[in-house]
């Protein structure tokens, strides 16, 4: 999967503290999720149920918490 090969690029720049490197690999890991969910959208997911999931995960993990 392209969202893999996308991370371990960052890993690798990001390892090495190239933050220029890591900026770009970031930036297109971000655009193959993107890529990603427009297909999955296109199938028919429901991208808000699913970021609303994450939502309530993240709550009940205490992330959002001050």
């Amino acid at each position: 999967m392209h969202i893999c090969s996308e991370a371990i690029e960052f890993l690798k720049e990001i390892s090495c503290e190239d933050m220029d490197k890591a900026d770009i690999e970031a930036a297109d890991m971000y655009h193959s999720l993107e890529t990603y969910f427009r297909i999955r959208e296109n199938e028919g997911v429901d991208l808000g149920a699913v970021f609303g999931a994450v939502i309530r995960k993240n709550e009940e993990r205490g992330y959002y918490k001050t």
